[in-house]
């Protein structure tokens, strides 16, 4: 079961309508939000002591990590399209000092080092599938797959400039899956039984489209308390940074606890062994990243080492495995329909038709609203009877946009093949839809 193969398009067409895209969406701000390098959580002062630094800080550039440095190239920088700078033969960061761009007092580390604009941290997994934290791209940045870029080789010795073989740009979502709505809190996810990551597809944003795919790190074992592990990632848009830790604690099904030092701009990164597997994927810190010192300055929030309710809370790869390991002989079988329909009041119905093999293991459904009515409900089901709970909306923003994003396993052994139906409860005639897609893995 596959998806109908996409047309290659030659590089020189494809820079083409990079440059039309960047005409239309000018130069946007990064995007704001958990792990954003752009938008760090400043607390008003360290409560109890907690900060992302937990103990001794051992934050250190890949390139000083021998044992860690051979993944370097397996992992990259989430950011914007439009931030970036097109060079001769290569592509440049927006970069800026460190210290200048947060404020940070001089006696911190890395004020003088350059830090890119961005807001995540993604890892090759598969052969162009990139995991990252469903957070990282969430709607609620207004932030679609054709807008994201995935760069590889962001290092201290690379002084913000990349080879262009080395950028890519993300061409589907796969699968995602966001605790409580907009990213939520570190204390919100600590407590959801709902995994926070993603899977996306990229492929070469200004190459050819069938290069050669970066390398990828294969998938480790469940974790076990104190196995040693380290959290590779781009703390404040730093160069790849690693912090060596150790699992601390169980913290239930979707998540567990580390003590490794990372800020906003880790988020999305792996946790890695000393085998160079991934064992599971940076979710949130547990406490600020940034504490004032007086009104001249600040400085990174450290914890006592001993701090219980300190440190990262890692997502487990669980949830994912299943799809990661069937990729790409098993993409997933997608259909789409983007026709507005206004919305009547009482149960709107629009059908799907879907061609595929045997039974679903787990559905990704995307629906964009306008003018959706607060109260109304929207499920997905199948004409062989299966339904969906309820879906939350995503976002809904102030432009009257209601997008939603789920990856649903309630319909595991559901039919892949037939008609889909997202059902619209609507209790007046308000509001439209103007597409939605569904993505049907079948392990």
């Amino acid at each position: 079961m596959h998806l109908a193969q996409r047309p290659v398009v030659p590089a020189a067409d494809r820079r083409l309508a990079l440059l039309l895209l960047l005409a239309v969406t000018g130069c946007v701000a990064p995007g704001t939000g958990p792990g954003g390098a752009a938008d760090v959580f400043v607390g008003a002062s360290p409560q109890d002591d907690k900060g992302d630094v937990v103990g001794p800080d051992d934050r250190t550039p890949v390139a000083e990590a021998e044992r860690y440095a051979p993944a370097a190239r397996s992992v990259g920088y989430i950011t914007r399209i439009a931030s970036l700078d097109f060079l001769d033969n290569a592509i440049g960061l927006d970069v800026g000092p460190l210290g200048e761009r947060y404020d940070l007092c001089p006696e911190e580390r890395f004020v003088d080092v350059g830090s890119a604009r961005g807001f995540g941290t993604g890892v090759l997994v598969g052969p162009n599938l990139v995991a990252t934290a469903g957070h990282v791209l969430h709607h609620g940045k207004d932030l679609g797959c054709e807008e994201v870029a995935f760069v590889v080789g962001h290092t201290l010795e690379a002084g913000g400039v990349i080879p262009e073989a080395d950028v890519y740009r993300c061409v589907r979502l796969v699968a995602r899956r966001l605790p409580l709505g907009l990213g939520g809190t570190a204390a919100v996810r600590e407590s959801s039984t709902v995994p926070d990551y993603a899977l996306f597809e990229i492929e070469p944003l200004l190459g050819e489209a069938d290069a050669a795919a970066p390398p990828w790190v294969p998938l480790g074992p469940p974790v076990e308390e104190g196995e040693e592990v380290a959290a590779l990632g781009h703390p404040l848009g730093l160069p790849l940074i690693v912090s060596r830790s150790s699992v601390v604690r169980d913290r239930g099904a979707a998540f567990f606890l580390t003590h490794a030092d990372v800020s906003g701009g880790n988020s999305g990164g792996p946790l890695l062994d000393p085998a160079l597997r991934l064992r599971g994927i940076v979710a949130a810190e547990l406490q600020p990243s940034l504490a004032p010192r007086g009104a001249e300055c600040r400085t990174i929030a450290v914890s006592d080492e001993g701090c219980d309710d300190c440190g990262t809370l890692i997502t487990r790869l669980d949830p994912m495995r299943a799809i990661v390991e069937a990729w790409p002989e098993d993409a997933g079988v997608q259909a789409d329909a983007s026709s507005i329909a206004r919305l009547a009041a009482g149960r709107n119905v629009l059908p799907l038709a879907v061609e595929g093999e045997g039974d679903a293991a787990q559905v990704l459904v995307e629906a964009w609203f306008y003018d959706l009515d607060g109260r109304a409900s929207v499920r997905l089901a199948h004409e062989s009877g299966c339904r969906s709970p309820i879906l939350r909306p995503e976002r809904t923003g102030t432009d009257g946009y209601t997008v939603i994003a789920q990856s649903l396993t309630h319909l595991a052994g559901c039919p892949i093949e037939g008609e889909w139906r997202l059902e619209i409860d609507s209790p007046r005639a308000r509001g439209q839809v103007h597409r939605w897609r569904l993505t049907a893995f079948d392990r």
